[in-house]
This record gives structure tokens, C-alpha cells and sequence, in this order.
């Protein structure tokens, strides 16, 4: 009898882990949803760049006949936003002059495929940036 009770014993304490631990997933489950949306909205890296930006633009202009360069200063109140993948940005840095890039970690800006190294560019923090594609690029984000 002494046996009886002791295995009912243990087996009340078993159905009570039990519940417990059928209990306990609902919320591991509920943290860890909310974690992966907080850690998975950083991990988009254009998110950190897009918006309204003030440009100055040094834009050259060749005359093949005198074989001079003149530079133009352009001023514009632009934006960048995203373009097709979550690791492509649209820089429109003029009026009629925009141009896309691949972004990385490191806030260093490519074009995917280009074989030269005329085009180029980096972010300097979240506010700052400097591009150069032909055009010679500054860029600061606007002030809220």
C-alpha cells in the first residue's frame, strides 16, 4: 500500500510538471515573437537612411573642344528611400538626377555589378552622406 501511494505521488507530480510546462510555451513563444520583431526591424539596413536629405551636387561639365572641366554647384532638397530589396536605396540628389545603390552593414554604398570604381559612396552615422558617381555628392539629412 505504501507503494501504491508513493507511485500516486509521483505520478501527481509528473500531470503537475506537465501542466506546467504545457502551460509555460505560450509565453517563451509570445517573447521570443516580440523579440524577433524589435531585432528584425534593425536588421533591414535601408530603414536607417531613407527620408528627406539636403544635397550639394558638384556637377561637371567637359567641353571636349577647349578640353576644359567647369564644375556646377547644385543645391536640392532631395530623398532617399527604397528601392526594390530591402538592401537597395534610391538617391534622387537632383531634380532630374537620381540613382540607385546597394547598401551594407557598414553603410558603404555599390552598385551591384560594376566592374569600376568610379561609382561610389558611404554613410557617415544615420545623417550624413558622400557619393560620388561623376557627380560629386554631399548629403544631410533634414532636420524633424
Amino acid at each position: 500500500m505504501l507503494r501504491v501511494l508513493k507511485n500516486q505521488q509521483n505520478n501527481t507530480r509528473t500531470m503537475k510538471k506537465n501542466l506546467i510546462m504545457k502551460k509555460l510555451p505560450l509565453p517563451l513563444i509570445a517573447i521570443e515573437i516580440i523579440l524577433l520583431f524589435f531585432t528584425g526591424c534593425d536588421k533591414i539596413i535601408t530603414n536607417r537612411y531613407t527620408g528627406d536629405w539636403d544635397f550639394i551636387t558638384e556637377h561637371p561639365s567637359y567641353n571636349y573642344v577647349s578640353q576644359e572641366v567647369k564644375w556646377e554647384t547644385i543645391y536640392f532638397s532631395g530623398s532617399i528611400g527604397t528601392y526594390k530589396n530591402n538592401d537597395e536605396l534610391s538617391i534622387q540628389y537632383t531634380e532630374d538626377r537620381s540613382v540607385v545603390f546597394q547598401v551594407n552593414k557598414k553603410g558603404e554604398l555599390f552598385i551591384k555589378d560594376d566592374v569600376t570604381s568610379y561609382t561610389y559612396g558611404k554613410f557617415e552615422g544615420k545623417d550624413k552622406v558622400h557619393i560620388e558617381c561623376g557627380d560629386i555628392i554631399n548629403g544631410v539629412r533634414k532636420s524633424k
